[in-house]
């Protein structure tokens, strides 16, 4: 019964974790067009490439992570799927301290 209550948690971390990763990919590809609503309307500014690049590298990356993440679900590969997601999520931070901000 305790392997089955295991593998239980495992499924639903698993599940919880592509979730996480979907959100993170609307929020990505938001962000795109609250640039532009915010450079278009209020700084009177046109959206060039290299402000939104970041968020488009995320966003692919996102969508990349999600298509191997759901295989790995299907194949019964759930650990798989919560460590793809954490370096998913790192990947993402890196993407945020060092080519948005441009240490």
């Amino acid at each position: 019964m305790e392997n089955f209550t295991k593998n239980w948690n495992i499924v639903k971390s698993a599940k919880l974790a592509i979730v996480v990763i979907i959100l993170a990919l609307i929020r990505c590809i938001l962000e795109v067009f609250r640039l532009h609503y915010l450079l278009e309307h209020v700084e009177k500014d046109k959206l060039i490439f290299n402000v939104i690049q970041p968020f488009l590298i995320g966003a692919l990356s996102c969508s990349i992570s999600i298509l191997v993440m759901t295989l790995f679900y299907f194949n019964s590969k759930f650990k798989f799927v919560i460590a793809f997601s954490i370096f998913t999520v790192l990947f993402l931070l890196y993407i945020k301290f060092f080519l948005l901000f441009k240490f």
